[in-house]
């Protein structure tokens, strides 16, 4: 069983009577999968290999559909604890230029469904 530090909606960490919250179990999962979807390859000075490769693909104009859909579901299944994705939807609002995944996924613990916006 894993266990992490909690984060709140505001990616700050979480206090419970003054002591760090912790996450274990689908909570880990599900907080490990939302880093690793809005952190951008090569942002964190103690491992660059850490996240998305945003800015080698995703950023890239002729990078096809197919192409960038392929890399996010392998990016999630590389997530330790998740087993299958269920559902997978990507979108682009083009008032924001913002990237908004939807997703649902099959755990060691059950299922997780949330959005991620980049």
């Amino acid at each position: 069983m894993a266990i992490d530090i909690k984060l709140g909606p505001d990616n700050n960490l979480v206090l419970d009577d003054g002591d760090l919250a912790l996450v274990t179990e689908d909570e880990e999962i599900a907080q490990a999968l939302k880093i690793k979807m809005q952190t951008i390859e090569g942002e964190s000075r103690f491992d660059f290999t850490l996240g998305l490769p945003l800015y080698d693909i995703l950023m890239k104009a002729r990078t096809s559909y197919t192409t960038i859909v392929s890399l996010l579901k392998k990016e999630i299944l590389s997530v330790p604890g998740i087993e299958r994705i269920e559902t997978f939807e990507l979108g682009v609002n083009p008032n924001t230029r913002q990237l908004g995944i939807d997703y649902s996924v099959s755990t060691i613990y059950g299922t997780i469904t949330d959005t991620v916006i980049l």
